[in-house]
Parts: C-alpha cells; structure tokens; sequence
C-alpha cells in the first residue's frame, strides 16, 4: 500500500503540475466566455456519464479488492459489473442524444460530447484499482496527460476553438479508457456472466449512485445555474476556473482514497478490524496534513499565482479562490470516510448527507447567486462541502473518537496558520509570476513541514522514513 501511495502522490503531483502549463493558456485564448461555454456543455454531459456509469465505478473495484485471492470468483464478477455497465451506459447515451436533440442550444458542441459518455463503457481502471496494482493507471494516464498538453498546443489558437477543444476533453476520455483492455489478460479471462450477481450488483450500484449523483449536483449545478440565474457565460467562466484549481489541488485527497480504498475493503472482507480502524484513523491524518497546507497555502498564495495562471481577464478569481479555499478543512474528512462507507459496505449512509447538501447547496445557490453571482456559487458549496463532513463523522461515531482525532491531527492546524501567516505576508509584497509563485509556494511548504518535524508529527516522519527506504 506504500508504494501505490507513493507512486500515486508522484503522479498527482504531476496533475497539479499540467494545468499550470495549459491552464494559463487555455483562459488567455478562450477567455472567460469561451471557458464558461465549455464548462457549462460538459458539466451537462458529465451528468449523463454518471448515470452511465451507475455506482459501478466504487462497487467494482470494492468486489475486486474482495476477490483478490480468488480468481475464479474475481472474473465473475468483473464481468456482471461490465455486463450492467454496457447496459447503463447504452440507456444514458440514448436518453443524452435525446437532450440534445430537443433541449440543448448548442447542438453541436452536444454531438461532441458524447465519446464522453461512450468512455464508461470501456473504463476498466476500477479492475486495476481493485488489484493495488496503480503502476499501469499511473502510467496510462501519464501518456493521456503528456497527449492532451501536445493537442491543446496544436490545436486550439483562439477564442473561436471552443469546439475543438471540447472533442479533444471528450475523445481523450475515450482513447483513455480504450487503452487499459490489452493489460487485462492478466487478471480475468473468458466471458463469465453470472445474471444473478448482475441483478444484486445493481441494487448495491443503484446506492452508491445516489449519493455520488448528488455529490455531482451540488458541486457542478452551480455552473448551470450561474448561467440561468445570472444569465452570464462569463461569470460561470470566472467560476468553473476557480473550481478547477481547487479541483486540482485535491487530488492528493483523492489519491489517500484511492490508494486506501480496496485496502479497507479486504480488511473489512477478512474481518481485520483492528488493522481496519488503524488504517482509517491514518488516512484521516494523511487527509488533514495534505489538507490545511492546501487550505493555508491556496489562500495565502493566489494573489501571486491568478495574473499569469488565469489572465487578466480572471481578476474575479482571487477572492473565489480564497473563498472556496475553506472547502479543503472539510475534505480532510469528507473525501477518506466517503471512501471508507463504501468499502465497508455502509454506503446507506452517504445517501443521507448528500441528499441534505444537496438541498441546502440548491437553496443557498438560488438565494445567493442573482445577489452576489459566483461567489454565492462559491459558499453554497462550501457549507455543503461541511455538512457532508459532519454528517458522516455523526454516523460514523462509534468507529471514529472525536478526542482521537484531535490528539492526533492538532498539528497540521497550528502549522496552517504558520503557514497562512507566511504566504499572506509575502503573497501582499510579491508581483505576480511564474517565479514568484513557485518561491512562495516552497517556502510555504518548507515552512509546514518544518513547523510539523518540530511538533514530531509521526505521520509525517513515518513517511520521510518510507520514501527515503524507497
């Protein structure tokens, strides 16, 4: 588990590194209006890639993670999971071609969307995520990654290559998930299609699907209804590059679950309960340590990075950024215990919490946005992003001691506001600049790592320990 964590904080790290790359370039040449274009046709696919994919993205990787040992039984159920995810995904992309034949204005870019949906029929990255073996996902989408950079520098050169570059986000998806098939021999062999296990893989996909559908609205419905309510593509611009950097800075969340995710589901399949709560209270504290340095250095650090990441044209971004910076003390719980419910077959629970932030979210969304535009987007999200987080800390109360928590995690808040001081103070008195950003961004991580070696953090230390073994 060690080193998937390792190699996948190593690719995620890259992830954060390509969009300072082509995210600059993307807002100077299709300005806000064209990225709030874009964003608003895609989040609207991406609704129907949910229903496609149905839950069976979570449920099959957690029966692979439960077959590990088993290759009998791990063909089997690979197989029920693809058989209901060609099902699922054929209903959505009829039910979307619908949608754009006879509600969405923009017909084509609609058409260019749909290799997007076509994707979920063949990703099978879930299977490989079962297995911890990250190595050939990594690399996978390291290839995509250095392929989309390459495209994005031939082929989109003005404001007018919104459709370009809306095929290429789509088509890239495709050829993404079309090139893990050849590596799956060494897992699975011939068609199995047990129909019994289809239909209860359905109702399992049809829980997590829930609550992973409501997560999707009220974190992307805000663009649509920035756009309906304020009637500006250009403030849903202002808004989707905010929460794209955001996005982007998450995904060593992403990668704790990711990496932890098929772990907690062989642990709870054997009955290891002991290594189970160990390996939850971890991940919480890898979670808030790569949390409160993004929620400290995001806010202190923007005023130098927005001028050449987003452009002149993104003024707007600095005080969405500091706005929804907030979000991130809420994902140090939020994004492993979601991961946690799933694999520990509580997936019941999410349901509930979404479905309440969902409301919450809509509500404050059409209360603050035709007052404040994107920056009520911004805190509707936010103060969703903490009633997930508080919902599931109440459910999960008798696995989960509060005064635990705070033994173990107070660090990571004292050197947050070491560091917020730091980037703050410096952020005010440097110019803007690809220089300047990538200082300030050292010098607030040398910061909290030093303010956590001299508090003798132990996740920390434990894990200089095992990247200097590695």
């Amino acid at each position: 588990m060690k080193k998937n964590f390792v190699l996948l904080t190593i690719y995620q790290i890259i992830s954060v590194l390509v969009p300072f790359i082509t995210t600059p370039y993307i807002s100077k040449t299709l300005k806000p209006a064209g990225v709030g274009l874009a964003s608003y046709v895609i989040t609207i696919a991406n609704y129907f890639v949910i229903c496609a994919q149905l839950g069976t993205t979570s449920v099959g990787q957690r029966h692979v993670a439960f077959c590990q040992d088993n290759k009998d039984e791990r063909n089997k159920y690979f197989w029920s999971v693809e058989f209901l995810s060609i099902a699922t995904t054929i209903a959505s992309l009829l039910a979307y071609i619908i949608y754009i034949l006879f509600f969405a204005k923009n017909k084509m870019l609609g058409f260019l969307c749909i290799p997007l949906i076509v994707s979920v029929l063949f990703d099978v990255s879930w299977l490989f995520m079962g297995m911890e073996d990250m190595s050939k996902v990594v690399i996978r989408n390291l290839l995509i990654k250095a392929v989309n950079i390459i495209c994005i520098f031939l082929l989109i050169k003005d404001a007018d290559d919104v459709n370009k570059y809306v095929l290429l986000t789509s088509s890239l998806n495709l050829v993404s998930a079309l090139s893990m098939w050849p590596l799956t021999h060494k897992y699975i062999y011939n068609v199995r299609i047990d129909l019994k296990i289809t239909k209860e893989l359905f109702f399992q996909t049809l829980q997590v699907f829930i609550p992973v559908f409501a997560t999707s609205i009220y974190q992307n419905f805000d663009k649509i209804m920035i756009v309906k309510l304020t009637g500006s593509i250009v403030e849903n611009g202002y808004y989707e590059q905010t929460a794209k950097l955001i996005s982007m800075l998450n995904v060593f969340n992403i990668a704790v679950g990711t990496t932890m995710g098929p772990r907690f589901a062989y642990c709870y399949k054997e009955n290891k309960s002991g290594d189970l709560n160990e390996l939850l209270y971890k991940g919480i504290s890898y979670c808030a340590m790569i949390s409160m340095l993004l929620f400290a250095g995001s806010f202190g650090c923007i005023k130098v990075i927005q001028p050449w990441f987003f452009g002149q044209d993104f003024l707007s971004t600095v005080q969405l950024v500091k706005a929804y910076s907030f979000r991130f003390i809420a994902t140090e719980f939020s994004s492993i215990l979601s991961v946690y419910l799933i694999n520990t077959m509580r997936q019941s629970k999410l349901i509930y919490s979404q479905i309440f932030a969902l409301i919450v979210n809509v509500a404050l969304n059409a209360l603050l946005i035709p007052r404040i535009a994107s920056i009520g987007a911004v805190v509707a999200s936010v103060i969703a992003e903490y009633i997930v987080a508080a919902y599931i800390l109440y459910c999960l109360k008798e696995d989960i001691s509060i005064r635990k928590l705070i033994i173990d995690n107070w660090r990571y808040y004292v050197a947050a506001i070491v560091v917020l001081h730091v980037s703050t103070f410096l952020g005010n008195r440097l110019s803007g600049g690809i220089f300047h950003t990538f200082f300030l961004i050292g010098t607030s991580t040398v910061v909290y790592v030093c303010v956590l070696l001299m508090l003798k953090d132990k996740v920390l230390i434990e894990l200089i320990n095992d990247l200097s073994v590695q």
